[in-house]
């Protein structure tokens, strides 16, 4: 766990994050939650897997800092995760 207090920081951190990109996202809402994404990382070695997903996936990426991460959203559909799921399962 990352999270606990003393552990080492020579660790990678792999993480999939799955973005709500839907038409209830503004791009505002976007980049706060980017920058909350960061913060919990903090400075721990990190590799990120952005998957972008309204009712279906949009675009996957990787980012290793905010300025890797792409703010040219695409979607704005309706809602569903269950795509990401199956995603995340299969690998």
């Amino acid at each position: 766990r990352y999270d606990i207090s003393g552990s080492i920081n020579d660790r990678l951190i792999k993480i999939a994050v799955a973005i709500d990109t839907s038409g209830s996202m503004s791009n505002e809402d976007l980049g706060r939650v980017m920058v909350e994404i960061f913060d919990i990382i903090g400075t721990r070695m990190c590799e990120m897997t952005i998957i972008e997903c309204d009712a279906e996936i949009q675009r996957i990426y990787r980012a290793r800092s905010a300025q890797d991460i792409s703010y040219d959203i695409h979607g704005r559909g309706g809602t569903s995760f269950v795509p990401v799921i199956d995603y995340v399962n299969e690998r």
